[in-house]
């Protein structure tokens, strides 16, 4: 059993075109905070050579404090730089993880893990010095989720060898994806090594490639009104990421 303490630092820059004429100058809102939460896991061994892991991670309050700047009125409120504050809660994770030994050198390996990006939902933005709301900021995502399954082999003694694949299913999707974050379901593919140096020193190496879906955007009447501009398109995507480390056992 485990338990562990987050400390998140939040920072935030929007921009937005104030209008839908080509050129209109953009509003800007910034702010940032830190804020606090949780982590607690737990593992167990119900028999020999299977392990089950189950982890959650809280959201973590924030209490975002900065400028909105606007070249144009909003409402009663005419254009300026004013003092703005955003509350809001990140979601929080709940992960179920498996490990099983098929032999002395070949272990499965499987995650599902479930993120609750529906709380985000649409935070108001408020004026510092009034509370009065100005604007929301629409989100309204829907919850993540994100399946994997790999394995790893023992080559010798000092040597492991792992791969895997994941699918992950986005919060985004076609109702409300805006160009700001075209975000969509996407393919993970992974490969990696650990060498055992000697009883006290590792080194760890992992690659991943990630394969975006075919992505629509649809800024039009039906899906979203971004101040009466359409916006259709599509949007292509993949990522790499490399990861190495050092690991040193007293």
């Amino acid at each position: 059993i485990a338990a562990g303490v987050q400390v998140q630092y939040f920072d935030v820059k929007l921009k937005a075109a104030s209008g839908a004429a080509i050129g209109a100058p953009s509003n800007s809102l910034e702010g940032d905070d830190v804020g606090f939460g949780v982590t607690a896991g737990i593992t167990l061994k119900p028999f020999k050579g299977t392990e089950i892991g189950l982890g959650y991670r809280s959201g973590v309050g924030q209490n975002l404090e900065g400028d909105l700047y606007t070249p144009t009125a909003i409402g009663l409120l005419p254009a300026g730089t004013y003092g703005i504050a955003v509350d809001m809660i990140t979601p929080d994770m709940v992960t179920l993880s498996a490990k099983q030994e098929v032999t002395d050198d070949i272990r499965l390996l499987a995650t599902f893990e479930w993120a609750n990006w529906s709380r985000l939902k649409a935070p108001a933005v408020e004026l510092a010095a009034t509370g009065t709301t100005i604007t929301n900021l629409e989100f309204n995502y829907n919850d993540g989720y994100f399946l994997a399954l790999g394995g790893e082999y023992d080559f010798n003694e000092k040597l492991t060898l792992r791969a895997g694949a994941a699918y992950e299913w986005s919060p985004i999707d076609t109702e409300i994806r805006s160009a700001r974050l075209p975000d969509n379901n996407r393919i993970w593919l992974s490969a990696g090594a650990s060498y055992s140096y000697n009883e006290h020193l590792s080194f760890d190496l992992g690659y991943t490639h990630i394969i975006g879906s075919d992505t629509d955007l649809d800024v039009s009447a039906g899906h979203q009104d971004f101040n009466g501009i359409t916006l259709v398109g599509d949007v292509d995507s993949s990522v790499d990421i490399l990861t190495a480390s050092v690991r040193y056992t007293f």
